[in-house]
């Protein structure tokens, strides 16, 4: 006997047999009622063997009319019943992750999705653990498929509007769209256009949370290397980064938000890949400086603790456009751009950290010479003073460069 059925009591016991014959009733109201006394007796119980019990003996009928039911197919009287009872069922299953690989419990997933994307706000109070059900859920790659190939996040997002769960609902969020980027396979290029096509126009709004929703679902195109490939308006992009952007720039950078972080990989991996001209004025060449900053200033600071640092040619993008900043900055209106100077002067601070703990000289030349070339430009731009040691290190690495023929021309 399963050591999971040894640990029943004679009265547990007995009631998953009452259950098992119960549920053969054709009468769909005391299916109904067996199936609400079950989750209610083992609601707070975690024991596969009880839950293989619910899902295999789970009447197909009930199940059918569910589906039917709440998608308003037929007995549109009794539908909020339905939606209740619907809802129930899935946090039931789906409060542990006994059942993730089972088919029955997915098609369970399958018409929540469904449901999900024909209604607007939910008109009933959705079940307590709800949220929690959905993370075990969507613990599961293939379940992570079906949601992303339905666009069941943002469809949750707007039928729930969880503002009591939000943090919950951001670690589904997150969870959802860090798929492992191998599940590509799953996806044909008609269907993710179709949602990507979906997702920017209702999260183009003023909402921070739609625009969170956003970047979290383009950090997955970027991580698939999918941004050259899916059509998206940059534009709208665009506008929507420099939206959150100017929201949380004034902050103390401690207190940024992390996909802020985010923004800059996926803008990195769409300049990587324009073929269109994106950075057409100094306003624009000023959010990307800021934003790619951010990204680096938080690198640095990273790297002082552990790490080595690699010019990567992501790196030397974000690197190149904050050093033509600093270039352009005697044209830059700095007054209506107070946020610029001290987005670059944490950067230039976090640079000279890791230059003071770090043994730079066992970078790379190269490396070296691109971060100098950095440090120099910005204490320019911003009119500081070059503190005495890191000078003496500029002065001998300026000396190296003398045998170093490819960058001998630019020294």
């Amino acid at each position: 006997m399963d050591r999971r059925e040894n640990a029943l009591d004679i009265f547990e016991k007995k009631f998953l047999m009452d259950y098992i014959q119960a549920v053969l009733s054709v009468d769909i109201n005391i299916q109904i009622n067996v199936v609400k006394d079950f989750m209610l007796r083992f609601a707070l119980n975690d024991n596969s063997y009880v839950d293989n019990i619910f899902i295999r003996h789970f009447p197909m009928e009930l199940l059918f009319k569910i589906h039917s039911t709440v998608l308003g197919l037929t007995d549109i009287h009794n539908k909020t019943d339905m939606e209740i009872l619907l809802f129930n069922i899935f946090t039931f299953i789906y409060r542990n992750r006994n059942l993730l690989t089972d088919s029955t419990a997915h098609g369970i997933i399958i018409i929540i999705v469904e449901y999900i994307k024909n209604i607007g706000r939910l008109s009933f109070l959705y079940p307590k653990g709800l949220m929690d059900s959905i993370i075990n859920c969507v613990s599961n790659e293939n379940n992570k498929i079906l949601f992303i190939s339905e666009n069941a996040v943002l469809n949750f997002y707007f039928a729930f509007m969880p503002i009591k769960f939000s943090h919950k609902f951001w670690k589904v969020c997150e969870t959802v769209y860090n798929i492992d980027s191998n599940c590509i396979v799953s996806f044909s290029h008609d269907k993710l256009q179709d949602k990507t096509d979906e997702i920017m126009n209702r999260c183009y709004t003023t909402s921070e949370e739609c625009a969170v929703l956003l970047f979290e679902y383009f950090q997955m195109l970027y991580r698939f290397g999918w941004l050259n490939v899916v059509e998206f308006s940059i534009d709208k992009l665009y506008v929507m980064t420099n939206m959150i952007l100017l929201r949380h720039i004034d902050k103390p950078e401690k207190f940024y938000p992390k996909y802020l972080i985010n923004l800059s990989k996926i803008w990195t991996g769409i300049l990587n890949e324009a073929s269109n001209k994106i950075i057409d004025s100094i306003d624009k060449l000023a959010i990307f400086a800021a934003i790619f900053s951010i990204h680096l200033s938080k690198k640095l600071q990273k790297l002082c603790i552990s790490g080595k640092f690699m010019a990567t040619k992501n790196i030397k993008l974000r690197y190149y456009i904050i050093y033509f900043t600093l270039v352009s900055s005697p044209v830059i209106d700095h007054e209506s751009k107070p946020w610029l100077r001290k987005v670059l002067w944490d950067l230039n601070n976090s640079l000279q950290m890791f230059i003071e703990k770090k043994n730079i000289r066992y970078l790379k030349t190269s490396d070296q010479f691109l971060l100098y070339q950095f440090y120099v430009k910005c204490h320019d731009a911003l009119y500081l003073k070059i503190p005495t040691r890191d000078y003496d290190l500029l002065d001998v690495f300026c000396g190296k460069l003398e045998n170093i023929r490819s960058l001998s021309k630019i020294y």
